[in-house]
């Protein structure tokens, strides 16, 4: 009587370590990112609130003119570190934009985004809209052709 055919079990490890891997928390690679299109201060002193006056972060250190800050998150007994970075940039006909990268070690990818998400409603509900880039230039008008001139009479050719 032969045994009827079933997987081996070799896998089963494998398998199970890839399947809990899918079901933790991911990190992707890359930091949450996003463009604010306020002056750089307005940015920096909303970012500052937001984390330490409205989320109870704990700034651990921050330097405005290089561009960063560094906060710590403490939550369930645990402390979870943070830091936004901030790059001034230009945009459309000159506005000035301010780039930040949030990571926080130890949370999801959601955690950064929210704090972002978070930083754009405050800097609209604060400040208002982002200003609008200046209206580009109007075409120059087009100028008529040169009416074509011929020669004076008896100019020889």
């Amino acid at each position: 009587m032969s045994r009827p055919n079933r997987p081996t079990c070799a896998a089963a490890p494998a398998l199970l370590v890839a399947a809990l891997g899918a079901l933790a928390p991911s990190r992707a690679a890359a930091d949450a990112e996003a463009t604010f299109t306020y002056e750089h201060d307005i940015v920096w002193s909303t970012a500052v609130r937001l984390l330490r006056v409205d989320l109870g972060y704990e700034i651990a250190e921050q330097d405005r003119e290089n561009g960063y800050l560094l906060f710590v998150i403490r939550e369930n007994g645990r402390e979870y570190r943070g830091a936004v970075e901030f790059v001034r940039g230009s945009g459309e006909r000159g506005l000035p934009v301010v780039e930040l990268r949030v990571r926080v070690t130890g949370q999801p990818r959601s955690t950064e985004e929210t704090i972002l998400r978070r930083l754009r409603t405050k800097l609209r509900d604060d400040y208002g809209l982002p200003p609008r880039p200046p209206a580009a230039p109007p075409p120059p008008p087009e100028q008529p052709p040169a009416p074509e001139t011929s020669p004076p009479a008896g100019a020889a050719g």
